[in-house]
């Protein structure tokens, strides 16, 4: 379990005169982070920077940064502390710069770097990632209708709905899930499950986002 963003964003300030565009993005792997980066840099090909900071993994194991030409310590370092300080994992951001003319001097850099950093993440969504156990939930027929009413005011999505012998739907559960022990109340103990994968999915308040 950890937090990152839902979607990703982009935020634009102006600090004297410089155009600075934050962006923030959900990334699973370094390996997409540095695609990301290419893009970006590819399609800001004409901005003065394009600096980046980003903490991959649950643990933070793997964290980068580059000023890409500004002065050592004023871009990439000041944008990584931003995510340290959110607690924020699997997240990349992007800050491009266009040069106004008017310097900023050290301290003005890293307040703007900060800035164009804090913009973006306020601009996108916070979500907390869980692990799910993706569940086949098995039974009969008769018991159909009153477990979905059920899972619906739980607010837990059906994914898939199979029809055979038995009924056979497809949900997400957590560990331990007391939605596992209500059906089992709900059929009298006439229900099946079985967990098909782990997934990673958002959550909002404690409700998956989809």
């Amino acid at each position: 379990m950890y937090n990152s963003i839902l979607k990703d964003k982009s935020a634009t300030i102006e600090i004297k005169k410089s155009t600075f565009i934050g962006h923030a993005f959900f990334v699973k792997d370094e390996e997409r982070a540095l695609e990301i980066i290419d893009e970006v840099s590819t399609k800001y090909r004409d901005a003065t920077h394009n600096c980046y900071a980003y903490i991959i993994g649950e643990d933070a194991n793997i964290q980068r940064y580059s000023d890409d030409g500004e002065p050592s310590g004023t871009a990439g370092v000041p944008m990584l502390e931003v995510l340290k300080k959110e607690e924020l994992r699997n997240i990349l951001v992007i800050s491009t710069r266009y040069f106004g003319g008017i310097k900023l001097g050290a301290g003005g850099l890293v307040r703007a770097y900060t800035s164009s950093v804090v913009e973006a993440l306020n601009a996108s969504t916070r979500a907390v990632r869980k692990i799910f156990n993706r569940t086949s939930v098995k039974y009969d027929y008769t018991n159909h209708g009153k477990i979905l009413n059920y899972l619906a005011g739980e607010g837990v999505k059906v994914l898939k709905e199979n029809y055979s012998d038995l009924v056979e739907i497809i949900v997400d559960l957590e560990d331990d899930s007391k939605i596992i022990k209500d059906l089992i109340d709900l059929t009298s103990a006439n229900v099946e499950f079985k967990i098909l994968e782990e997934v990673e999915l958002p959550t909002i308040d404690g409700k998956i986002i989809y």
